[in-house]
């Protein structure tokens, strides 16, 4: 394997454990279970549109990534991949969007917050009662 090819999967390798670690640091911050549970179909389906567009060129990324592994964040409720440094730019949302399930569609009130860890990727996304109980990532 040449030396470039082994350096790049040491980073996607440091990439993705650094958000394993990241995740369990902020756990206790955010309160919530930790849990390590198979996908869901819809997961699965949301995650394979999210890197479709992402190799399409339909999802615009952050300018601090290139072609280096490293630490990137999505939220399945915006269009866009980026860095730590820009986490704070993914869209906030207001009203019905704010309460729509990213798994369903459903609108409700009560959302719950996900964020799952895919390598060196940390998804985030918002579930609805039903899509929490019977759909969990």
């Amino acid at each position: 394997m040449p030396a470039n090819r082994t350096a790049a999967a040491d980073q996607l390798e440091a990439a993705s454990r650094d958000q394993i670690a990241m995740l369990h640091a902020a756990h206790p911050l955010i309160g919530g279970q930790m849990r390590e549970e198979e996908p869901s179909p819809a997961f699965i389906a949301r995650l394979d549109a999210l890197g479709a567009d992402l190799i399409g060129g339909r999802l615009p990324f952050c300018q601090h990534l290139d072609a280096s592994p490293q630490p990137v964040y999505a939220a399945l409720w915006d269009d866009a991949v980026v860095c730590g440094r820009c986490i704070g730019a993914l869209a906030r949302l207001t009203g019905d969007a704010d309460r729509t399930c990213d798994l369903c569609g459903t609108v409700e009130d009560a959302q719950y917050v996900a964020v799952v860890a895919v390598g060196p990727l940390v998804v985030m996304f918002g579930r609805c009662s039903t899509c929490n109980r019977d759909d969990r990532p």
